[in-house]
């Protein structure tokens, strides 16, 4: 019975030590790298040694490092951390009786903050919320420290081993390389006690860093003539699957994507989508033109088990129905909201394709507009959904007859129309009051080209066209041109293309 009890209890010390870890990528980086961080984009290491005062950019994609900056007072870069904003890097440069600091640098090399460090010879770094994981790799045993942003100590105790030599966090647990002992530990922060052992690819292992999802550690190979990054899966591989189905409009599912971490997922022309993910927490965003913005937060995917989201996305529907009415010179048009379960904030008016008002109550369903001369105009109308505009629907309206006796209530030049135009353009103005009015035509050198009005002009809503002539009566070139219109103190720029 007692030795039943024994092997029990050393199966599950053995598979609480090694638990799973795959190296899923394996990169050479510069000779003498020391010291890991994350930006979100970005791994960053500096370099223990030659060139020590060197920090490069690597881009996990592919392993490929660029030199950052470089830092003639840094001698080395032992362990480096990211705090959201800013680099960390750990370093003593003075004699053996001062301590160690942690400097704070911003992308091109310069040292925004520093504080000194519980002891000389110290090495790891890695940030948690305003405090710091520090740590001594001599004399032996070393010590792990968290400190504040001072330097002033929080907690201690021993690490699982004599030369840690860079620290970082992963999900609530520490993880330390341990740069003699050839190994990576995973610890429980509080109590310091060793959940997991990993040994090291190759010799030295000097940086290491969690981006969320894989665990980064570098270490000297085997020849000690380069270095090398690698990518390790901490928790196995596991199954995503769904499908995703579009209620309403005409979308097509049939080639889009589901981004999941790093990994792309292709649909399929029914929906369905599949794929094999590191297990791991995520969270996925689907986005199809037109349909809603659908985001899973913390999506788990457990090694070899398979997790189904199935996803339905409502369409962004356009106002519907749309008509309209014209008397006594006023233009009304209606609509009918549309049937969603999305929440409408309002509205959104377009003629001739530019935006002309925003509703922002969504009760309201007619829009009225006078003025309008006699012609033919195109009016879209758009519903607005939270942080999202649905298409916009059009409805032409042709005026034949304004009969809109009403007075302008401001001066006002509505501009031209067409725009591009050949050979001619109209232009429209209002004015509220009777006026001097100059309404010229200039070059893009400010030079006059034709002087179109220039003479007093009663109350009324007004036109001219420009037939594409200079004042001797000699066709103008193909090109931009401004149009100044002055009506006593009131002054506005217009500008027309005319194309040939």
């Amino acid at each position: 019975m007692k030795k039943g009890l024994f092997l029990l209890i050393f199966l599950i010390v053995v598979l609480t030590i090694y638990a799973e870890w795959t190296i899923v990528q394996t990169f050479p980086i510069p000779e003498g790298a020391s010291g890991l961080a994350f930006d979100g984009t970005y791994l960053y290491c500096g370099i223990y040694g030659v060139d020590g005062n060197h920090v490069y950019q690597i881009d996990p994609a592919d392993g490929s490092s660029q030199l950052l900056f470089v830092d003639p007072a840094l001698d080395d870069t032992y362990g480096m951390t990211y705090d959201g904003s800013h680099l960390w890097l750990s370093d003593h440069r003075n004699g053996a009786s001062t301590p160690a600091v942690a400097y704070k640098y911003d992308m091109n090399g310069n040292i925004l903050s520093e504080f000194n460090l519980p002891d000389h010879y110290m090495s790891g770094i890695a940030y948690d919320n305003g405090d710091f994981w520090v740590s001594t790799y001599y004399p032996d045993p070393g010590t792990i420290y968290k400190v504040n942003n001072t330097g002033a100590i929080i907690q201690q105790f021993t690490p699982p081993n004599n030369q840690p030599w860079d620290l970082c966090l992963e999900n609530g647990n520490l993880w330390m390389a341990d740069y003699w002992g050839d190994a990576l530990y995973k610890i429980d922060p509080t109590t310091g006690a060793l959940l997991e052992t990993h040994p090291s690819e190759g010799v030295d292992p000097a940086g290491i860093v969690w981006d969320g999802q894989y665990m980064w550690y570098c270490d000297n190979g085997q020849g000690y003539d380069v270095d090398f990054l690698y990518k390790v899966d901490l928790g196995g591989m596991g199954y995503l699957e769904g499908t995703i189905t579009l209620d309403g409009g005409s979308g097509n599912v049939n080639g889009i994507t589901v981004q999941i971490g790093t990994l792309t997922l292709i649909v399929d022309e029914n929906g369905f989508f599949s794929g094999v993910v590191p297990a791991g927490t995520y969270n996925i965003i689907i986005n199809i033109p037109n349909y809603e913005i659908v985001t899973f937060n913390d999506i788990v995917i457990i090694a070899d088990e398979t997790t189904v989201l199935d996803i339905i996305l409502n369409y962004y529907f356009p106002p519907q129905n749309l008509n309209y009415t014209y008397t006594g010179g006023i233009l009304t048009i209606e609509w009918e909201i549309p049937n969603t379960p999305l929440t409408i904030l309002g509205w959104k008016v377009y003629r001739d394709g530019e935006e002309l008002a925003v509703i922002d109550d969504p009760d309201i369903t007619t829009y009225a507009v006078q003025g309008l001369y006699p012609g033919i105009y195109e009016f879209g109308f758009s519903t607005l959904y939270n942080n999202a505009e649905s298409e916009f629907v059009n409805i032409q309206v042709e005026i034949t007859d304004a009969n809109n006796t009403l007075p302008p209530l401001t001066t006002k030049l509505h501009g031209n129309h067409p725009n591009p135009f050949n050979p001619s353009t109209t232009i429209r103005f209002d004015l509220a009051n009777k006026s001097d009015i100059h309404l010229s035509i200039y070059n893009l050198k400010g030079q006059l080209v034709k002087t179109l009005i220039q003479n007093e002009l009663e109350v009324g809503r007004h036109s001219v066209d420009w037939k594409g002539k200079d004042n001797s009566e000699q066709s103008a070139a193909s090109g931009m041109y401004f149009y100044k219109f002055k009506a006593n103190d009131h002054l506005d720029i217009g500008k027309c293309i005319l194309l040939k």
